[in-house]
């Protein structure tokens, strides 16, 4: 589970900074974290940690830093990161990441860019170190890919925070979403809508069987129990799609329940799925025909998607197998 990994790094971190009481701590903790990912099938290489203290923080950046996937799936680079902490404050680290950093993904290798890139990880003062908080926001970034293409985000914001024990509610906001232009011209190709998405937003409660801590990678990981997805948005000029539902997911990963799709200008919604070879050309007007019976009235429709036995369905008709958490 990469969520695990990644949160095992921020803990890592965290536990590094929970105990900074000068530059061998710090040296310490994070050799320490990186002999934890290698047990995990990760490297952790960085040139150097520099180290500052001064009455009111902590001070400490990597120089040269690269996180990789033992597989080659995927692999993170930046000159720099920045890590500092309140000294009354020791258990909520900030980050500053570069401004330019590289990823490879898949063997797609791909450049981000931004303005600013801040997060900061935030855990309670208890030995295991659970986590309270995991908060980013960023502004002007821009991803260009080697395969000849690149997008953009003007804002973006996540939270992460733990409402109680094994309980967490998730919260994503990117607004002014520039896509690349061959997925535009695919979905639009007469050029209709604006040229950027307006806002994606993610409001989320996840249950896991046990909290997240600096123990979370041990064994299998928490698993995932519950999803209640209050809503996924995505609007686009006048088109949108809102997703809501509840699912339960049991000890073998399936979902079990009920999520209703919500789609507004639906006709416009069916000409982009057959634009993006989501419906066959030939059979976009019965969907249309089918839609039409089922909407609220001209722009709006629900569509209820029931999880059972491992398939989804709407209403008598099969969908296929659900996914797999």
């Amino acid at each position: 589970m990469r969520f695990v990994t990644y949160l095992t790094i921020a803990l890592g971190l965290l536990f590094g900074g929970y105990w900074l009481a000068g530059n061998a701590a710090v040296g310490r903790g994070t050799a320490a974290l990186a002999e934890q990912l290698r047990g995990q099938g990760w490297t952790l290489r960085y040139d150097a940690i520099e180290t500052g203290m001064s009455p009111v923080r902590f001070d400490n950046v990597l120089t040269q830093m690269t996180l990789t996937d033992d597989t080659g799936w995927f692999s993170w680079a930046g000159p720099t990161l920045r890590l500092h902490a309140l000294t009354t404050w020791p258990t909520r680290i900030n980050l500053d990441l570069p401004g330019r950093q590289m990823l490879t993904i898949g063997g797609q290798q791909l450049t981000v860019t931004s303005e600013f890139l801040q997060a900061a990880v935030t855990a309670l003062a208890r030995p295991s170190l659970p986590l309270h908080e995991i908060a980013l926001d960023g502004a002007d970034l821009s991803v260009i890919s080697d395969q000849d293409w690149q997008g953009g985000l003007e804002t973006a914001k996540v939270l992460f925070v733990a409402v109680e024990p094994g309980r967490y509610h998730l919260e994503i906001e990117g607004f002014t979403l520039s896509l690349p232009d061959a997925l535009t011209q695919q979905l639009d190709p007469e050029n209709r809508l604006p040229a950027t998405v307006d806002r994606i937003i993610l409001d989320l409660d996840v249950d896991f069987d046990r909290p997240l801590d600096i123990y979370a990678a041990e064994g299998t990981g928490p698993r995932v129990r519950l999803l209640n997805l209050r809503s996924a948005q995505i609007f686009w000029g006048d088109t949108g799609v809102e997703v809501l539902g509840q699912l339960a997911i049991d000890a073998a990963g399936i979902p079990s329940g009920r999520i209703t799709l919500i789609g507004l200008n639906w006709r416009a919604l069916i000409g982009m799925a057959v634009n993006a070879g989501l419906v066959a050309p030939g059979v976009g007007q019965t969907w249309e025909n089918m839609a039409e019976t089922l909407a609220q009235d001209d722009s709006r429709i629900e569509l209820p998607i029931d999880f059972v036995d491992g398939a989804m369905s709407f209403g008598m008709f099969p969908l296929g197998p659900a996914p797999r958490f």
